[in-house]
């Protein structure tokens, strides 16, 4: 099998591997077409393969397959489709003799088989979203004694006899809109967006590490987790600091579109936050002059009190790929190393795909980046932790520059 390259496999929301011989080709909106033709993007030296055999492609975070008039026809999970058929990560599409898997990311059939989506009460139109849900989702999350479900790195406790001291809030760049009259929640759930860090091996996509962001300035500024960037001891998970950014396009009930690409350009290792800043579309092509996309009004951590009402906006993966907003109260505060409250307590629920979210406050406005969440099974319940707004303001300042 060969396969012509042009599609960035930085942007393939889908791809579609061989079993067998572990070859894994990108699936893009671009669409690629197989067969046995050199013609073809997928050329399959199969006999039973025709020579315009089949097209795939993704839309609006789903994967799609249509039979072109092939003599032998396309089968998905053993059945004839004459239709454009979508397709699930696990899905088996067959083309003559030849078995190709669908999956989120390249990685080794024998790393994912069995590991079908677990079946949704919505519909299957909603679709997979591209490096994010999918067969990602269904690796599940084994809980072990004390587990994080956000984070690779429990919040940091001071140690005995550690001073703990506050650190003044950076003002805001004028950039960023402070958050003086209120937010609405449609602003809030308009303004997450899904976050995809494709994590390299020399040229190749392994995986992908998942994650939610928000949108602080129209122009394309996006805060979230540095978690999401990089490994335990620091090592970006691809030397660019790139990623795939998803965007509620029309409506927060409908599944979120891969729409751009961006690159990560502040960040505070120690506070675990990151700002990337969208510097083009999901083909890599240069963003419109006229880009204003929805951006959430920065509000004051230092005005969050405990019993407060606090909403999480993400993308958790959970009940469906739209974005899902859980709402609960502050629970407390928490001091960090040298950082007197440092982390904001809650108990809304937040599960790992809300890393780096959004945290609004009762009037709308952004105080926090869901960052952590701690569960003990010897205990009943479990807490989320929230790293407070005014924290950002650091790496805030760059917004715009």
């Amino acid at each position: 099998m060969s396969y012509k390259s042009g599609i960035p496999t930085s942007s393939a929301p889908f791809w579609l591997v061989n079993p067998q011989s572990g070859q894994g080709y990108p699936i893009t909106p671009a669409g690629v077409r197989i067969g046995r033709d050199p013609g073809n993007q997928v050329v399959l030296p199969d006999a039973e393969v025709s020579h315009h055999h089949a097209l795939v492609w993704s839309q609006g975070g789903s994967c799609y397959v249509q039979d072109q008039g092939s003599t032998n026809g396309t089968w998905v999970n053993g059945q004839l489709v004459r239709q454009p058929t979508a397709l699930r990560p696990g899905d088996q599409v067959r083309l003559g003799r030849t078995i190709l898997v669908v999956q989120t990311t390249h990685k080794p059939y024998a790393q994912t088989r069995g590991a079908r989506r677990p079946s949704s009460p919505f519909p299957a139109s909603q679709g997979q979203q591209a490096l994010l849900i999918g067969g990602l989702l269904v690796l599940g999350i084994v809980i072990l004694g004390v587990a994080l479900t956000l984070s690779a790195d429990s919040p940091s406790q001071p140690g005995a006899g550690s001073e703990v001291i506050t650190r003044q809030p950076t003002p805001a760049a004028p950039a960023v809109a402070m958050c003086s009259q209120g937010a609405t929640r449609e602003q809030g759930l308009m303004a997450a967006v899904q976050i995809a860090v494709p994590v390299m091996r020399g040229s190749r996509v392994e995986d992908a590490s998942l994650g939610s962001g928000s949108i602080v300035s129209p122009d394309g500024y996006i805060l979230t987790n540095y978690h999401l960037f990089a490994d335990k001891t620091g090592r970006l998970y691809n030397q660019e600091g790139l990623s795939l950014i998803a965007v509620n396009v029309t409506s927060p009930d409908q599944p979120p579109e891969f729409m751009y690409r961006a690159r990560l350009i502040d960040h505070d290792r120690a506070l675990d936050l990151a700002l990337l800043r969208i510097f083009a579309d999901a083909d890599g092509n240069p963003l419109p002059a006229s880009l204003r996309l929805p951006a959430i009004p920065i509000g004051d951590s230092d005005r969050v009190h405990i019993g407060d009402t606090l909403s999480v906006i993400g993308f958790p993966g959970t009940g469906g790929e739209t974005v899902t907003l859980t709402q609960g109260i502050v629970s407390g505060f928490l001091d960090d190393d040298t950082l007197s409250k440092g982390w904001i307590k809650t108990d809304t629920e937040i599960s790992r795909g809300n890393s780096g979210g959004l945290a609004l406050d009762q009037a709308g406005c952004l105080v926090g980046v869901p960052t952590a969440g701690l569960v003990d099974p010897q205990l009943s319940g479990k807490l989320g932790y929230v790293r407070p707004i005014n924290l950002a303001r650091g790496i805030l300042r760059s917004v715009g520059k």
